[in-house]
């Protein structure tokens, strides 16, 4: 098999950006403040060997969100800096008087694709350029930037060990690796810290594209040295589509296929088990394991707890533990929602003691709506923030969570603007281009649906 129909295999399905966590202490709107530059590395040293909890890897802390911003007047990625107290995006460069114009710029980010705390002092670069993948370090305003990982293999032979991104102890950073000469085959591996030559782990698990049986894994979380895995796995078969009954009409029958959609959307098709792996012994711990012709569930791990429920509006929350506690709460849906024959709920992300939950219509008859299921009595809200995506009314995409805030996607399709982009001949044109908005709000006024959001100003070269 090609290596190019490898990757096309193993691409995961396009899907809703998972919601991020953080962590943030900002006051409220206030007085405006300059904008601050996130600090360099602290002097003493992370400690190396000490390989401690694992971690998933996020883009902000309390004071900020890193990003990969484009820069139109030179056409090229650069590192970004979304400052809280201000409420401005700023060019992560540690250089004085620096125009950003070329690889002396320590923003400068060509092939970035993502960037990510690594730890209180340093940040994590990922990308790739031609046919090589890199993982950098950096300190957090930017500067002393070194390679930790290039891979000349393919731009696409590092990857996030999940949607989250890559994971991260005190001495390793983790990530997947797949092997061409065994169908694309994922495999974890780990490079340290300090610097050295990279390591793999074992086999990730995934076997999509090989028949009989295929395995899918997803990433839900961590806990110490556990890694909390979602498997799918199913056997390849093609279902035909029933032959037209007799005395049935085309538009019945067209209904009637509808309903079958319908109703194998609901009903678990493969069988789904999750489980709590140690990254260094490989041991499993099972922690939930649907059969095949359950119903289908959406699973979400914080806290400590795996909660998981059925996807077409349950009556009851389930948790469980890795040691082995169980528990469940009656859930009471909205009428709206609870009435409905095609809902598919997913959970989404912890916020403020309660679940987001959303909500889609599987013959997208109606509009997707957010709601928090409040982990004490089980009740639940309709969050009416909402934004345009393609024409459709949606949830307004979270970017982070934080413990008094939510930075939030405010226009998903983007404010157009005018850039400065250099032409063929070198004579600068001036062209349209579309320009995310993102806003924080206070958690409070997010799950009362109140818009009270203090808008990020952005670059004017992003």
């Amino acid at each position: 098999m090609e290596q190019e129909e490898i990757i096309m295999k193993n691409r995961k399905k396009a899907g809703v950006l998972l919601t991020l966590l953080l962590a943030l202490g900002l006051a409220g709107c206030g007085t405006e403040q300059a904008a601050s530059t996130p600090s360099a590395a602290p002097s003493a040293a992370q400690p190396v060997g000490q390989q401690g909890a694992l971690r998933v890897l996020q883009e902000w802390d309390e004071q900020g969100y890193y990003e990969i911003s484009y820069n139109f007047s030179r056409m090229n990625p650069q590192l970004a800096y979304l400052d809280y107290a201000s409420t401005s995006e700023m060019v992560l460069c540690a250089a004085p008087n620096c125009t950003h114009s070329d690889d002396s710029c320590t923003a400068w980010a060509e092939g970035g694709d993502r960037v990510q705390i690594l730890d209180e002092g340093h940040i994590l670069i990922f990308g790739g350029i031609k046919d090589q993948a890199f993982l950098e370090m950096a300190h957090r305003d930017g500067s002393s930037r070194r390679v930790l990982l290039e891979d000349p293999s393919s731009w696409e032979s590092i990857q996030p060990v999940g949607e989250a991104g890559f994971l991260a102890d005190d001495a390793f950073v983790y990530y997947l690796r797949p092997d061409w000469e065994k169908d694309g085959e994922l495999f974890l591996c780990r490079v340290p810290i300090a610097g050295g030559e990279p390591e793999v782990l074992a086999p990730w698990g995934n076997t999509i594209g090989m028949e009989p049986l295929m395995h899918h894994f997803e990433l839900l979380g961590v806990q110490g040295r556990q890694l909390i895995l979602q498997d799918i796995c199913w056997t390849q078969e093609e279902v035909e589509a029933p032959p037209l009954p007799e005395g049935v009409s085309e538009e019945e029958y067209k209904l009637l296929l509808e309903q079958n959609h319908r109703e194998q959307q609901q009903t678990n098709q493969a069988r789904q088990r999750t489980i709590a792996r140690n990254v260094d012994t490989g041991e499993e711990i099972t922690l939930l394991d649907r059969a095949e012709g359950e119903k289908t569930t959406t699973q979400l791990w914080s806290g400590g707890r795996l909660y998981w429920m059925e996807r077409d509006a349950p009556e009851q929350l389930h948790w469980v533990t890795l040691e082995g506690q169980t528990g469940q709460q009656a859930v009471q849906w909205p009428q709206s929602i609870g009435e409905k024959q095609d809902v598919d709920l997913m959970l989404e992300k912890a916020l403020g003691g309660k679940l987001l939950v959303r909500a889609r219509s599987l013959d997208f008859q109606w509009d997707e709506e957010r709601l928090a299921l409040d982990l004490e009595d089980g009740s639940t809200t309709l969050i009416n923030l909402k934004c345009m995506s393609n024409g459709n009314l949606i949830p307004m995409p979270i970017k982070a969570i934080g413990e008094k805030e939510v930075l939030v996607e405010m226009d998903v399709d983007g404010t157009k603007v005018e850039v400065v982009v250099p032409g063929p001949d070198g004579v600068p044109s001036t062209q349209d281009a579309y320009m995310e908005r993102l806003g924080l709000i206070s958690q409070e006024d997010y799950l009362a649906g109140r818009p009270n959001f203090r808008e990020i100003t952005r670059l004017s070269s992003v």
